[in-house]
């Protein structure tokens, strides 16, 4: 299971779309949950373009103006859903994931601002809990924290978050621990930081999946950090060959192509031979890429790992420290 979810701050720019496209890849998602899309009714075809194939489905919420706008979207080939559900704070999907006999409910937040606004989405989950007894999963933006110490440099608001836990433990759900960073959202001027965004599931939902794993990634384009929820069984789906038109265009592509084609394979099955001969192409494609671009890459990542130091210093007060 691999569910990924993301306060994407609006589509702006090619940037973002190669950003999420990417985030997707390496995750290999099934399930997207999108906040803050800033969309109004998405086409068919500009979502298959950020899916990157066909074989999905989605709902979503419009923004109101500028502001807001969620977006689920799904596999259609692992997970089929048969139910969906929208509120004024959520998009929620009740279905199968293909190999399980349990249904299952999926809930996408993006939470309001004001205390009693966000009590008022407490009352609408209450409520969409309590209607259904299956397992259940709810996801992202609660823009709420629950501790003190879930805060740096901002203002907490104790009454507030006694609601919020107070919702959590009145429907038996369990906020699962995020690992790789202490917080997951952070101010365009680097200087507060909150854990705004978190999983909760049910107990059911607990026992269904074996070694639930749920990570913070490193933000990029957005001021919220993705999330990603998974399990510790192996998905053994075939993965096709693919690869990038970039490697196509570069120097010395269609001599490489040839060499890695004219491979000698040897096999009982004629479609193990042509998936083999494919997959030496695209190796030595990615090689070729490594060998002309593969400087640049080790700039980028030099540098994000130079801002993830500066980000975890700062999280700790500790930049004087960096700079001396």
């Amino acid at each position: 299971m691999n569910v990924l979810s993301l306060n994407i701050r609006g589509f702006g720019g090619s940037c973002k779309i190669r950003w999420f496209k990417r985030l997707c890849r390496e995750i290999n998602s099934v399930i997207v949950h999108l906040q803050e899309s800033k969309c109004g009714d998405s086409s068919d075809a500009w979502l298959e373009l950020l899916w990157g194939t066909p074989d999905f489905k989605f709902i979503q919420k419009n923004s109101v103006g500028s502001a807001g706008g969620m977006i689920t979207l799904w596999d259609t080939n692992v997970f089929e859903v048969t139910a969906a559900a929208e509120g004024e704070y959520y998009l929620a999907i009740k279905g199968k994931w293909k190999g399980k006999q349990e249904e299952m409910v999926f809930v996408n937040i993006y939470g309001p601002h004001t205390c009693a606004k966000k009590v008022q989405m407490w009352e609408s989950l209450d409520n969409l809990i309590s209607s259904s007894d299956i397992p259940l999963m709810i996801c992202r933006d609660f823009s709420k924290v629950r501790f003190e110490d879930e805060r740096f440099n901002c203002i907490f608001k104790k009454t507030c978050a006694d609601k919020f836990n107070s919702f959590i433990n009145t429907n038996c759900l369990f906020d699962l621990h995020l690992s790789g960073k202490k917080y997951i959202r952070y101010s365009d001027n680097g200087v507060k930081f909150a854990k705004l965004d978190r999983f909760l599931i049910s107990e059911k939902f607990n026992h269904l999946w074996l070694g639930l794993n749920a990570t913070i990634l490193d933000h990029n384009l957005s001021d919220h950090c993705p999330i990603v929820l998974r399990d510790k069984i192996v998905d053994f789906r075939p993965k096709p060959v693919k690869v990038f038109n970039l490697w196509l265009n570069l120097p010395g592509a269609e001599g490489v192509i040839c060499e890695a084609w004219n491979t000698n394979f040897t096999g009982n099955h004629p479609n193990r031979i042509f998936h083999n001969k494919l997959k030496c192409v695209k190796l030595e494609l990615k090689n070729l890429n490594a060998s002309i671009n593969g400087k640049l890459d080790e700039e980028l990542k030099v540098l994000a790992e130079s801002i993830n130091s500066w980000e975890k210093a700062a999280t700790h007060g500790n930049l004087m420290m960096m700079n001396d």
